[in-house]
């Protein structure tokens, strides 16, 4: 079965099911966020996120035997336009989890990252213990080390992983399977602050895409921050 993964920004619409989600601990344990949230956080997150020029999110939707799912978020935050590099984030809906979405959300993450916002360097951090290290690897990331008994979560001390890749890096891996992406609109020109995502024109309302047949399933990458 073929299966197609799109990006495309969030709407006021989507939070109470993406609250849902943060919400559940299937998400919650791999994510920073230590307490449940409540609607008024969540309105006042997305409000902030959508004017800050440092965040790029986006929700991933599953297009599979002519259903259409919104399957989970992914994005990028702390994006530093001088020096061109960027933190991922992304967790898959827990019922979604095990099917192989968050490797091929991730590959449309970072394609877009790179081709279309023009980044060098996108990072991001995991608990350790974590799988989705698995698949961080498969695509080409290198650990660049271990922020030791840096959280404290459940209960206990947890190390950090750190995780990266260059531009360089994967298009070496992917330019012979790049996962395809929209032409970038006038906001996602490279290394140029953009738009509230709330509030972005483009040729399109999805800013990239990927399509996979028969994947196996891969462990999934850590929630958001």
């Amino acid at each position: 079965m073929q299966m197609t993964i799109d990006l495309a920004p969030s709407s006021r619409s989507d939070l109470p099911q993406l609250m849902a989600w943060r919400n559940d601990w299937r998400i919650m344990d791999w994510t920073r966020q230590s307490d449940l949230l409540n609607e008024a956080e969540h309105a006042d997150w997305f409000e902030k996120q959508a004017r800050d020029p440092q965040i790029r999110m986006y929700k991933h939707s599953l297009k599979a035997a002519g259903t259409t799912n919104d399957v989970g978020v992914c994005g990028l935050t702390s994006i530093d336009y001088r020096n061109s590099r960027g933190e991922f984030s992304l967790y898959v809906a827990p019922s979604f989890q095990r099917r192989g979405i968050g490797k091929i959300a991730l590959m449309v993450l970072l394609a877009h990252g790179f081709t279309n916002l023009g980044l060098h360097l996108i990072y991001g951090e995991t608990f350790d213990g974590n799988p989705a290290t698995k698949t961080f690897e498969a695509l080409g990331m290198t650990k660049e080390g271990t922020r030791r008994s840096f959280y404290w979560k459940g209960g206990r001390r947890l190390d950090a992983h750190l995780y990266s890749i260059t531009r360089d890096e994967w298009h070496a891996r992917n330019d012979h399977h790049r996962a395809p992406c929209d032409e970038p609109s006038d906001n996602d020109q490279p290394l140029a602050p953009v738009k509230a995502l709330g509030k972005r024109k483009s040729k399109s309302s999805t800013v990239g895409r990927a399509h996979q047949s028969n994947h196996p399933p891969d462990p999934e990458p850590p929630g958001a921050a």
